[in-house]
């Protein structure tokens, strides 16, 4: 590639030198960028074959967070045109805040560059703003634009003799007889303040040629940081939609899968995610300050959820397992979340995952004994069952049933009284189920109601008769008795 996206012939100082600091000593790992030599990371493809496209466009999200008053760094969209010009729009960092840039390259951007073919805009772009950016040819002119929800935030049009983009054409700017990709989408780094790449990672969604979605990427990298963090692997760059991610994080999380099936309560993942440190010149050693402290969440989960990665720091590779906890009654059972990866500084990465959790294990029910209980006597009966779901104690279901003389008597809860009226046998049936429905094998047992033991108390015995003389008193005859218990007998 030439122009924007290669060393320049002629530019002592790189890209827009007259309008942006010349690269000078940047910040450590990035101590090889300077001298006029960017790095590059990005993908290339081929457009409007066989017919020719005059419009091109995308989109992208403008970082959340805003850069170094001295970084110089670009993330632009760049395509040959007919007349041998090398035209670029994109996203600039300068100055500390987010501009359009747009450049019209002549030679195919082979030769010294003129300030009249480029330039960054004064117009901001909004941190957290999706907006489409776009190159157009119509009535000899080529218009650079950018629009946030169909409103024109910027546009810069100048004359040209170009009638459309190229698909993929014979070099004419010195070799005539290589066949070369036209359209390179990519983030150019030339100079950044911070000791590592900025924690923003870009996607160039909705690649058009002619209106049309572009495809078949594929990975494109230059410069002398192919190291750069983050740098995309053929995996990553391409995805299926045509859309295209740069990634550029300190730091990358990987999963071992895309999807986890979980039983509820407590699961863990061994080494089920992993996190990379990606920067030149990081050592283990390194990782003994908090640059490697990285912590693994999915965080605000809320209804029963949790998920978290547990590691030790100390290593420029971490692998985590993934420790998932999930109520057996959550109102959502399968969920997409994201898993995200940050370090004390406050960078993040993140990566999708879903969880499915299903629960097909009924609950373990204790078998109860048979019971001997007298008639009259508040009868206690309790349940002991486990299940795999951690909210079990509050969720589960016991449900008891007593068929005495003819007539069925049903409770509900982990322990219920029951009083027997009378003498005779009882059956009992206890059904324990967890709150998915999974219903535990029917525990029966038996019931002997008995009368309570005897209560005769002790007897009276006479000893003698009515004594009539002596002991009338006032009329009334006096007997003597004596109390005896039984088997006494004195």
């Amino acid at each position: 590639m030439l122009g924007l996206g290669t060393p320049l012939a002629g530019a002592a100082t790189g890209a827009f030198a007259s309008s942006t600091p010349p690269p000078g000593t940047p910040g450590l790992p990035y101590d090889q960028i300077g001298n006029g030599t960017p790095s590059f990371v990005g993908a290339t493809a081929v457009i409007g074959s066989p017919n020719p496209a005059v419009s091109v466009g995308f989109d992208m999200e403008v970082p959340r967070g805003l850069p170094g008053d001295q970084d110089v760094y670009y993330l632009l969209m760049n395509v040959y045109d007919s007349a041998d010009y090398y035209d670029q729009v994109g996203l600039a960092a300068r100055d500390g805040s987010w501009h359009p840039l747009w450049a019209n390259l002549r030679g195919c951007g082979a030769g010294t560059i003129s300030t009249r073919d480029y330039a960054i805009a004064p117009a901001d772009l909004q941190p957290g703003g999706t907006y489409h950016f776009e190159m157009l040819i119509q009535a000899g002119k080529i218009r650079f634009e950018v629009t946030l929800n169909g409103t024109v935030a910027w546009n810069f049009s100048r004359v040209t003799t170009a009638a459309w983009f190229d698909a993929q054409s014979p070099d004419s700017c010195g070799n005539t007889t290589a066949v070369q990709r036209s359209f390179t989408v990519f983030e150019e780094i030339w100079r950044l303040g911070s000791a590592g790449p900025p924690p923003w990672p870009f996607d160039f969604v909705n690649i058009t040629a002619n209106g049309s979605r572009v495809v078949g990427w594929d990975t494109w990298t230059a410069g002398v940081l192919p190291e750069i963090a983050g740098e995309p692997d053929a995996a990553s760059v391409a995805k299926p939609d045509g859309a295209v991610q740069i990634w550029n994080e300190w730091f990358r999380l990987k999963t071992r899968a895309l999807r986890i099936d979980a039983v509820p309560g407590s699961a863990r993942a061994p080494s089920f995610a992993t996190i990379e440190f990606a920067p030149l010149g990081m050592r283990p050693s390194d990782c003994a300050a908090d640059l490697c402290n990285v912590s693994v969440l999915a965080a605000d989960l809320g209804d029963g959820w949790e998920v978290r990665g547990e590691a030790t720091a100390g290593s420029l590779t971490h692998e985590f397992d993934l420790v998932i906890n999930v109520s057996s009654c959550t109102p959502l059972r399968t969920r997409a979340i994201d898993l995200v990866a940050s370090d004390r500084r406050g960078l993040s990465t993140k990566a999708g995952l879903t969880i499915a959790v299903s629960d097909t294990r009924a609950p373990t029910v204790q078998p109860l004994a048979n019971r001997t209980v007298t008639w009259g006597e508040r009868a206690a009966f309790q349940a002991n069952a486990t299940d795999d779901s951690g909210d079990f104690n509050e969720t589960g279901s016991y449900s008891w049933s007593f068929d005495y003389h003819g007539q069925a008597t049903v409770s509900e809860g982990r322990m219920v009284f029951v009083t027997f009226s009378e003498a005779g046998n009882a059956t009992g049936t206890l059904t324990v189920r967890d709150c998915f429905g999974n219903t535990a094998a029917p525990q029966v047992f038996r019931v002997e109601v008995v009368q309570p033991p005897s209560t005769v108390g002790p007897s009276i015995e006479l000893l003698g008769t009515a004594i009539t003389a002596a002991l009338v008193i006032g009329g009334v005859a006096a007997y003597f008795w004596k109390s005896r218990g039984r088997g006494d007998r004195r």
